[in-house]
């Protein structure tokens, strides 16, 4: 069986490509064939159609007639792609990285899939080889680009926006859309989908900013090496050296140097970011947050270790580098990852969910939704 995936991506997330390159080694050790399509011609006569992320809506719907069976993997939230996935084809498969999101997706009148986030792997490099105590990659957060965006929202939803994302803040890690949700019955707003997507938008960028940012001022005392766009521009600790954007084909190779990668939450509250998994996957001890599929998955103190709060967060990366058992923790996360999360894998799983999805029908058949507090969509 062949699977085609997209050279067409209009997606911002430049990692797509080194992500679809291990899906479709997976998929060739499944015994499948893959290739890359780079026209819209290049789709005659697959069996499947993947796409990673977004593409624009007529060459989406070109391919669509031309495959049997049209999937879309979202690498992120659909609260990011919701306007394309409105206006797009009702009868698309997608997979989603965190359950969390089969949720947004039954707002937008979509059916969806769990499929999550796989990691890079890396040689393992003993505990005493690392010369690296803290690592932390990923784009810096713009928040005042953050807050703009609150500003180009209808007056009548800045306030609501205002307080919502005070509320968020002042709680643990939640499920955003639910804690949206309820904050929107208990206001009374009548809000539709599409002015609710553009909310959860503005809300979920100032949130993980704020976030990340204040992980980052409470590791002032650790000598932090900081890879990733952005950070220059943002007054950091002398002791946190900044090395600019790596390619992400590179990120493992840096992380095999970490003895602990930290890991600020990324808004997936049931799932698992793929720099958690490539931590473990390079042998190095990432440190996040809890979430339903991480904890099923991997031991605190066996693979990986899990914080609550900032201030345990201090304490847990104290407790690390001052104990070299963890590196029996690091190389316990390797195996794992190694053994059944690596994108590889997740080719070889992904091949196995197309087999058995069977040939889309590709009924036109619209969903409904009741989530109490939307108006009908208007995207």
């Amino acid at each position: 069986m062949k699977v085609g995936f997209s050279a067409l991506t209009q997606s911002s997330y430049h990692v797509i490509p080194h992500i679809q390159k291990q899906l479709m080694v997976g998929i060739r050790e499944a015994g499948g064939a893959s290739v890359i399509c780079r026209k819209v011609m290049d789709t005659r006569g697959l069996d499947f159609f993947v796409l990673l992320n977004s593409l624009s809506l007529p060459i989406q719907k070109e391919i669509f007639d031309n495959v049997p069976q049209y999937w879309t993997y979202l690498l992120d939230s659909p609260v990011h792609h919701a306007g394309w996935i409105w206006l797009g084809p009702l009868a698309v498969n997608y997979a989603v990285v965190d359950p969390a999101h089969l949720k947004v997706l039954s707002l937008l009148n979509r059916n969806g899939t769990f499929f999550p986030h796989g990691g890079d792997i890396h040689r393992f490099r003993p505990w005493r080889e690392r010369d690296i105590d803290v690592l932390l990659t990923g784009t810096a957060p713009n928040l005042n680009q953050a807050w703009q965006l609150l500003e180009d929202l209808p007056l009548e939803q800045q306030d609501f926006t205002r307080d919502f994302i005070q509320e968020a803040l002042g709680l643990p890690q939640q499920d955003l859309l639910q804690l949206f949700l309820s904050a929107l019955r208990q206001s009374g707003n009548n809000m539709s989908v599409s002015d609710s997507m553009s909310v959860l938008t503005v809300a979920d960028r100032v949130i993980r900013g704020t976030h990340r940012m204040d992980l980052v001022s409470a590791f002032s005392e650790f000598s932090m090496v900081v890879a990733g766009e952005g950070w220059g521009e943002i007054a950091m600790s002398p002791n946190h050296r900044w090395i600019g954007e790596i390619p992400y084909s590179k990120v493992s190779s840096l992380m095999s140097r970490a003895k602990i990668v930290l890991c600020p939450s990324c808004g997936f509250t049931q799932g698992a970011h793929d720099r958690i998994l490539t931590a473990m996957g390079s042998g190095a001890v990432p440190l996040t947050m809890p979430t339903p599929y991480l904890s099923k998955h991997f031991q605190h103190g066996t693979h990986l270790a899990y914080f609550s709060s900032v201030p345990e967060a201090v304490d847990l990366a104290r407790l690390i580098l001052n104990g070299s058992h963890w590196g029996v923790v690091g190389e316990a996360g390797h195996n794992i990852v190694s053994e059944s999360h690596s994108w590889r894998k997740r080719g070889q799983e992904l091949f196995a969910l197309l087999q058995g999805a069977g040939v889309n029908d590709k009924k036109e058949e619209v969903m409904t939704t009741a989530a109490s507090g939307l108006a009908t969509p208007s995207l």
